[in-house]
């Protein structure tokens, strides 16, 4: 519900730029703007020349880890985005908090925003439990501009993030098939936790990028295509001998294809590929280590409205 500047409910994040991209794998980016959507509570002020603020107090959603357990490598499945590595979630005392200042005019739009995320976890160890509360945060800058000299409908855009004990909104975690999870094979080789306990329980604290475009041109009315790109990756700090995780960079490019022959009948072909490096961790995890990883995500699909 939106209402004299006041939005309720469950609504886009004001945080994210843009959604997932063109197609339904996805490239990096802190979407919420799918099914992903938060519950929000947020009061936009508009002024003139397409100039807006919104301070906006939003739920975790499908981001919040909900998982327990010790020595997880990489995200979490069933859903659930972040977690804690050798430890588990609690839960939180506050919303996360975003600000975002936005553009939009016949040129195009830009935003920058910024999120404060508390981060509750404790322990998951033989030698007794740590708790921490601890507060991540998150800025997000974009810019699309309008192409009409090249095509009617076509543009470009460029958003990046940048994180530190927020790392779904460093964009990382939506990559490919990522609004499910590290799960099903969907190109996620990276250890992207909100936190970490060492096994003496001292914290690792993670710090999360990435960087995305999009170039859509429309050839006619009936054909388009969107090429698309991603690069980003996580650091750890605060390792000790016997830590298991370790930084990673990644990379994926792809495209997307429409076709509509007839009004409300659109057939679609999608292509992504995701390549990650990860460093060898420190502990004996590293004799089943893996340098590198990578997948593609492909999908062809037909759409009717009615």
């Amino acid at each position: 519900m939106t209402w004299a500047g006041i939005t309720a409910g469950k609504a886009p994040s004001f945080f994210s730029f843009t959604g997932g991209g063109a197609g339904w794998a996805n490239f990096f980016s802190p979407d919420q703007r799918g099914f992903n959507q938060p519950d929000v509570l947020a009061y936009t002020a508009s002024f003139g020349g397409g100039f807006s603020a919104t301070l906006a107090a939003q739920s975790e959603g499908s981001n919040t880890p909900d998982f327990t357990g010790a020595g997880q490598w990489g995200a979490s499945g069933g859903g659930t985005l972040n977690g804690v590595y050798n430890g588990f979630y609690r839960s939180s005392d506050a919303p996360d908090i975003v600000l975002a200042l936005a553009l939009s005019q016949a040129w195009g739009s830009a935003q920058v925003s910024g999120v404060a995320h508390e981060v509750r976890a404790n322990s998951n160890n033989a030698i007794g439990i740590v708790t921490t509360d601890k507060w991540g945060w998150a800025m997000d800058a974009g810019i699309s501009f309008n192409l009409p000299q090249i095509g009617a409908g076509d543009d470009i855009l460029v958003t990046g993030a940048w994180s530190q004990n927020a790392t779904w909104y460093s964009g990382l975690s939506d990559g490919m098939w990522g609004e499910n999870g590290a799960t099903n094979g969907n190109g996620q080789a990276m250890f992207l936790q909100d936190i970490g306990f060492n096994y003496d329980n001292s914290i690792m604290t993670p710090t999360a990028w990435s960087v995305s475009a999009e170039f859509d041109h429309h050839f006619n009315p009936q054909l388009e295509l969107s090429i698309e790109g991603s690069v980003g990756g996580v650091t750890w700090s605060h390792q000790i001998a016997t830590s298991d995780l370790s930084n990673s960079n990644s990379w994926l490019i792809g495209g997307v294809g429409n076709w509509t022959p007839v009004t409300n009948l659109t057939f679609t072909l999608e292509v992504l590929y995701q390549s990650t490096e990860t460093d060898a961790p420190n502990s004996a995890n590293a004799a089943v280590w893996h340098k590198d990883a990578d997948g593609v995500a492909g999908r062809f699909y037909i759409t009717r409205a009615w």
